[in-house]
């Protein structure tokens, strides 16, 4: 999420509060401390990931600036505050994706606060729907499509050459599909998590990341195609530790080395510009593309849900029926049944 505010929360000064009660917490709490208040008394808050916690009080402080400025109590928000609140974001032009982020951080409040969420109940849930088939919510969320390998090999042959940010892109593009990583999580990879197999093959294994919270890691496999190009670019870039995609700054000619580690969002630039060299539509394409475009791949294979949920270590089979929806529509019983129909009457016609 990109929140218009960001997070201070680090050098905020806290004041003392004797409340104690969660609802008195929060309805207390002004903008500028709601977020690192609530993060020092919410007992769960810690068991989130860092992105998520930084997310959650970014959010926090954006209700809290608009409850202000509404004239409504901070906590808690009747159906129609967070209606209103929804409203004025969609104006701002913001996308469903962060709206949920900001209905995530609201029901946290009253997780937190142990009281129910209105948006919860039959009434909340079908405003939420209403909203999004009104605005378009549901359109700009399909928009954005998976990179196939056949996406993914015109792009390799568009970004051929020696330049170095061409090595790098063709080793991370590669890797991104084939392990069906975030784009948090392809830049987190790090060389001591590698491994080289004789054969020429390897597999990288992730740290902490957003379904496995434990830090255990899965082990993910990768071809001989994709450890070649990561090869290259391990060699080129002379990285022996650390982070392995790093920024290469313009006129790089290999003899500084390559300090400053890519960022989720650099992956996803990185994406969309090299769909554009390839004469691809860049906004088609996001951060998380070569993980749809390759559950996409694994469907039209013949892979099961089941099957594409453990490769790409989904929790549910849920995310990969969406993404893979389009891909059904062909085996869908009427359509096999009009199919069929089709093919008779070519026949009685030859």
């Amino acid at each position: 999420m990109n929140p218009d505010h960001p997070d201070h929360s680090e050098h905020t000064i806290i004041p003392a509060t004797d409340a104690t009660d969660p609802v008195e917490i929060i309805a207390s709490s002004s903008p500028a401390v709601i977020g690192p208040r609530l993060a020092a008394s919410i007992p769960f808050f810690n068991g989130y990931a860092p992105n998520t916690r930084r997310s959650l009080m970014a959010c926090w402080r954006i209700w809290a600036e608009f409850a202000l400025q509404e004239g409504i109590p901070i906590f808690p928000p009747t159906l129609q505050d967070i209606e209103r609140f929804l409203l004025v974001n969609i104006g701002k032009g913001r996308k469903r994706a962060t709206l949920e982020q900001y209905l995530f951080a609201i029901d946290q409040l009253f997780q937190f606060a142990g009281t129910d969420n209105p948006m919860k109940a039959k009434d909340g849930r079908m405003l939420w729907k209403q909203l999004q088939n009104e605005h378009g919510l549901d359109e700009e969320q399909s928009k954005k499509q998976g990179l196939l390998l056949e996406d993914l090999e015109r792009i390799l042959a568009a970004a051929a050459g020696d330049e170095p940010s061409a090595i790098r892109d063709r080793a991370l593009l590669v890797i991104a599909y084939e392990s069906m990583t975030r784009r948090s999580e392809v830049a987190s990879m790090v060389l001591e998590k590698l491994e080289l197999k004789k054969d020429g093959s390897g597999a990288i294994r992730l740290g902490k990341t957003k379904t496995d919270q434990s830090g255990k890691g899965a082990r993910l496999p990768l071809t001989v195609e994709a450890m070649k190009h990561l090869q290259a670019w391990l060699k080129l870039a002379n990285i022996t530790e650390g982070p392995i995609w790093r920024a290469v700054p313009a006129r790089w000619a290999g003899k500084r080395a390559l300090i400053k580690p890519l960022e989720g969002r650099d992956i996803a630039r990185i994406i969309k510009r090299r769909a554009a060299q390839a004469g691809l539509n860049p906004a088609l394409f996001a951060g998380h593309s070569t993980r749809i475009g390759a559950a996409e791949d694994l469907v039209a294979d013949g892979a099961s849900d089941a099957q594409v949920m453990q490769a790409g270590r989904w929790k549910s089979t849920t995310m990969v029926a969406r993404y893979t929806k389009h891909l059904r529509d062909s085996d869908n019983a009427m359509m096999r049944f009009r199919a069929k129909r089709r093919d008779g009457e070519s026949e009685d016609q030859t």
